[in-house]
């Protein structure tokens, strides 16, 4: 999963995404649609070390929670935020895909980050 080239789709047909606001996708292009409306343009998501728990069930199902440095630009602001993830994930004959994930903002000051 996590050594994916960035041209290889991740999602699912029946991916579903929960945004930070509560708003929910039901496909990638749906995602997608929600980040152009809000002005949302990723540019890098990058696992944390020490930060990441999965768990594989049955040797075709995978649940993932990570904690994210998240750098994007919000209607043409730079904005660096960390973020803990939870996806889950379902191995096809293709390989793994994304069926659900979902992001929350980490409030460092309430939740200050340990880093090992």
């Amino acid at each position: 999963m996590r050594h994916r080239k960035p041209d290889v789709p991740i999602d699912c047909p029946d991916f579903i995404a929960v945004g930070p606001k509560g708003d929910i996708s039901f496909s990638h292009q749906q995602w997608q649609g929600a980040q152009a409306k809000e002005k949302l343009v990723f540019k890098s998501v990058r696992a944390l070390p020490g930060h990441e728990f999965i768990r594989i069930y049955e040797g075709n199902m995978a649940v993932v929670n990570f904690l994210a440095d998240v750098q994007l630009v919000v209607d043409g602001h730079d904005v660096a935020i960390k973020v803990r993830r939870l996806e889950v994930y379902h191995k096809m004959p293709t390989g793994w895909c994304r069926v659900a994930g979902q992001g929350t903002e980490v409030d460092e000051k309430l939740f200050p980050i340990k880093t090992n």
